[in-house]
């Protein structure tokens, strides 16, 4: 189990797992094997970057994964109605809203992309393979 995360704070918790390796970077650029990895999963971080950033992302994680493999990515769902404060801090969340269904069903590199509610208007998952 590897977990990256460009915040050394919010990774404090995987420290606590000897069976886990943390590893503080930056998601677009991670410096783990090409296609050594059956499963990727990206939690609540797609609402945080802007579109060339989840861009670099999604070609980082296909590099990574083999073929075949899986990419489970947990967000803010699509038809979530951020309130003003939200959008104070959170500068590519409209972009995100507005282009994510598309964005993952044509992501380069990937096939069977699925989408499911998790918690109306809040949470949602997208399911995709990596393609041979």
């Amino acid at each position: 189990i590897f977990s990256v995360e460009h915040s050394a704070q919010k990774a404090a918790p995987v420290h606590r797992h000897r069976k886990a390796t943390f590893l503080q970077k930056n998601a677009e650029n991670t410096d783990l094997p090409d296609k050594h990895f059956d499963l990727v999963t990206i939690m609540y971080a797609f609402h945080e970057a802007p579109k060339a950033g989840r861009d670099r992302i999604l070609k980082e994680v296909r590099r990574l994964l083999k073929p075949g493999g899986a990419l489970v990515l947990v967000d803010i769902s699509p038809d979530y109605q951020p309130n003003k404060s939200m959008l104070v801090g959170e500068p590519y969340v409209i972009d995100y809203l507005q282009n994510i269904q598309e964005e993952m069903a044509t992501a380069p590199g990937f096939t069977r992309c699925t989408y499911e509610i998790l918690i109306p208007g809040h949470v949602g998952v997208w399911r995709m393979a990596r393609s041979a």
